[in-house]
């Protein structure tokens, strides 16, 4: 078969990452952003950068690599509960690598025990920290790989023989992508030390491990068609990334919220509604009249006593009191006064959520997005969208609960 071989160089089937599209839709929201939630963009955005600089270095040392081989860039998996999103898989003759790509900053120890230890300078001062176990990450995304291929295996026989031959055939490979970082692995296992490598290495690893392999070589054929059943499994629309832009988006919009969420009194004192969640009283005082704002544990924002010949106007998203004659007008005072007990319940599990998740609790949704729920009461998911701020990431956090307080 091997006369009839006429590759001998790598082809990339898919070359393009969604990281350059990340970054791009990541500056776009910084220029938009205010200034508490720049610094969270400005920390992704390095991130992301930073990894996909050590995706190129990789992709580098493929392309020049001389091999034939089959390469597929950032494939993303999923089975059940369980997700990959793999940085390389490279098909070649004998064996297919699953590899993980790091760019860090620093130099890597891996000591006797598997533990991985970054050293960095900060500011003048070296920094010695533990990190996760990138080899784990890696064999994680091997493992779902390998239950998905298993999954497709029609009979007991083929099921068998591929889980007895898996290891042989897929092997999994960390690949640090920084020339400035040094590795040292002295005291690693042989089974550890294996499995870590620099980018400069790759090559020589690729080459080495297919002429140890004791395994038939494939056809030019047979290495297309793996490759492209491997390519077939991708499903693009699950990637993480996209979540945690949905979540930046999300925390713009929270941070706008928190910063309309405030209450004014005679245009000089502003308390936000945050004081008005925890149950304080908040006391203005003019021209030795006063007004006092009480909500009681219940969280009722209708319970609001005023004094007379006090001019005070309240906005709480978009709930207004006006006292200039001692009534109470309340935009939402429908929704409000029929839906006490979801009020009530809508708070108590958004303050756990927030206490959960050490946010605040106009995080997990404020009294604007809460309204919304109020008016539209969603019953499905599909419907939970629709609401105002809540979009896929905080229906697929707190969807269901919310659903079931709505709906019991």
């Amino acid at each position: 078969m091997a006369l009839f071989n006429k590759l001998d160089k790598p082809i990339f089937l898919k070359e393009e990452s969604e990281a350059k599209h990340y970054i791009s839709k990541l500056k776009e929201l910084h220029s938009r952003a205010p200034e508490g939630v720049k610094g969270r963009i400005e920390k992704e955005l390095k991130i992301a950068t930073l990894g996909e600089l050590g995706e190129d270095n990789i992709a580098f040392e493929l392309k020049n690599s001389g091999i034939p081989m089959y390469i597929l860039h950032d494939i993303c998996l999923e089975t059940n509960e369980l997700s990959a999103q793999i940085d390389y898989i490279v098909v070649t003759r004998k064996v297919i690598f699953i590899i993980e790509c790091k760019n860090l900053i620093g130099n890597i120890e891996i000591n006797s025990q598997g533990n991985f230890i970054r050293t960095y300078n900060f500011n003048g001062k070296f920094i010695k920290e533990g990190i996760y176990s990138p080899i784990t990450q890696n064999e994680r995304h091997l493992e779902v790989l390998k239950r998905i291929k298993k999954e497709s295996k029609s009979n007991f026989i083929s099921k068998m023989l591929f889980d007895k031959y898996f290891n042989d055939n897929y092997k999994s490979l960390v690949v640090l992508a920084n020339p400035k970082t040094v590795l040292n692995s002295r005291y690693a296992k042989k089974e550890i030390k294996d499995k870590v490598i620099k980018a400069d290495q790759l090559i020589n690893y690729i080459k080495e491990v297919n002429s140890k392999s004791d395994l038939m070589s494939l056809s030019d054929k047979e290495m297309k068609e793996i490759a492209d059943r491997l390519l077939a499994l991708h499903k693009s629309s699950k990637l993480s990334f996209l979540k945690k832009y949905r979540e930046l988006v999300e925390l713009i919009d929270n941070h706008d919220d928190k910063d309309n969420a405030k209450t004014v009194f005679n245009n000089k004192e502003i308390i936000n509604d945050s004081s008005i969640n925890n149950d304080k009283s908040n006391i203005i005082n003019e021209d030795k009249s006063s007004a006092t704002n009480n909500i009681d544990k219940s969280n009722n924002i209708n319970n609001i006593y005023n004094t007379k010949n006090i001019n005070i106007n309240v906005n709480i998203n978009n709930t207004i009191i006006n006292n200039s004659t001692g009534n109470k007008i309340n935009n939402n005072s429908d929704i409000i006064n029929d839906n006490e007990n979801l009020i009530k319940k809508l708070k108590e599990y958004r303050l756990q959520m927030s206490r959960a998740e050490n946010t605040k609790p106009y995080f997990i949704f404020n009294d604007k997005q809460m309204t919304g729920l109020l008016e539209k009461m969603p019953k499905t998911k599909s419907e939970l969208k629709e609401v105002s701020g809540f979009g896929e990431v905080k229906v697929e956090k707190y969807g269901d609960v919310i659903l079931k307080i709505l709906n019991e």
